[in-house]
């Protein structure tokens, strides 16, 4: 029986959902006859069909077998959704909501901006004097945090060459991830793992992690490796759920929120000169047709 542990901290839980920001030039697209039957409505709050995406079953079986769910769709159909949805909606995946509340932490103390908040919430929509508003602070901030003196903590997932999340401690140690007794306490320059209650080795600079057979082991900053015990594996798998092996690294915070900051002064921009509005909603954009494999 597999123990449950309860987890809270900024890069835990909820936090890791994407968030997504998409601008409609079109309210309602009414799909082309050939595609109607592959695709199934998205409905807004009101009951309203807001978009459309493809459908996650087939009706008819595979030639020689049974009815298979969730197939990806056939490619031609997928491709020829994807060039009709291009034609009435922009859309682009801002970030998840740990590492853009690490943003919003750093931007709290930069520069008066509210309007930046309103990208954590699960959903909600931008007009006009907001998107100008929201791109006047996000290029303020985009340039602020060009100074190299602004510094935060990355996480590397896997082989990838950029990093995946970022938070910014501020002044004070952030506790990033935390469960009975153990803590991961970021500062603008380390990430240190307190465990009490743990057999893990209380108080200890780690400088990454992999998972190998159902094993934690920590690397420190004084070399080596450290095998971990199941609950601090557990509370270090929250922040990266599928990745194999998470580096840690100190970069600067442009590395960090840029990849953030783009996007938003980029769909400002659009729904600015389409004059729509820019929506931003939690999760599985209404464009995809499956979710996609992500490293958290």
């Amino acid at each position: 029986m597999q123990t449950q542990w309860r987890f809270a901290g900024a890069l835990t839980g909820p936090d890791t959902s994407l968030i997504h920001l998409s601008v409609y030039r079109i309210p309602r697209p009414e799909p082309p006859a050939a595609l109607r039957n592959a695709l199934e409505p998205v409905l807004d709050r009101d009951g309203q069909i807001r978009d459309w995406r493809l459908s996650a079953t087939q009706d008819s079986p595979p030639e020689g077998g049974a009815p298979a769910k969730h197939r990806p769709a056939d490619i031609d159909v997928l491709r020829s959704y994807r060039q009709w949805r291009s034609s009435y909606v922009s859309e682009r995946i801002l970030g998840d909501v740990g590492t853009l509340e690490g943003l919003l932490r750093w931007t709290d103390r930069q520069l008066d901006s509210t309007v930046l908040h309103a990208f954590h919430l699960p959903e909600c929509k931008l007009h006009f004097k907001e998107c100008l508003r929201a791109r006047s602070d996000a290029s303020r901030a985009r340039d602020l945090c060009r100074n190299p003196v602004h510094q935060g903590l990355a996480l590397y997932l896997d082989d990838h060459r950029a990093p995946a999340r970022g938070f910014y401690a501020g002044d004070e140690p952030t506790v990033i991830a935390a469960t009975s007794g153990i803590k991961l306490i970021a500062t603008t320059s380390e990430l240190r793992l307190q465990a009490e209650l743990s057999q893990t080795a209380n108080d200890t600079k780690i400088i990454g992690w992999r998972h190998v057979e159902g094993q934690c082991l920590l690397s420190t900053a004084e070399g080596g490796e450290q095998q971990a015990d199941a609950q601090v594996g557990a509370l270090l798998r929250q922040l990266a759920p599928a990745a194999k092996k998470v580096t840690v690294r100190q970069l600067p915070l442009t590395t960090i929120f840029g990849p953030l900051l783009e996007p938003i002064i980029d769909m400002t921009g659009i729904a600015i000169r389409q004059q729509s509005e820019l929506q931003v909603r939690r999760g599985i954009a209404a464009g995809e047709y499956q979710p996609r494999s992500s490293a958290w």
